[in-house]
């Protein structure tokens, strides 16, 4: 399966996904500002101008 999701995030605002299906990547990308993105017991920060990628679960 193959989705494209463009978000507009406001400040200070939390976004929490379901646990995706076996064997699924994910991109984020951030074109303007940052985003903290929390993944696990981890928190990646991502500048404009910048991706993070998933490997499959």
């Amino acid at each position: 399966m193959f989705e494209i999701w463009s978000s507009t995030i406001v400040q200070a605002t939390f976004h929490r996904s379901d646990v995706h299906s076996q064997g699924t990547r994910e991109l984020v990308s951030v074109v303007q500002g940052s985003i903290k993105v929390p993944v696990g017991s981890e928190t990646m920060t991502l500048h404009a101008g910048k991706a993070a990628a998933s490997l499959p679960i």
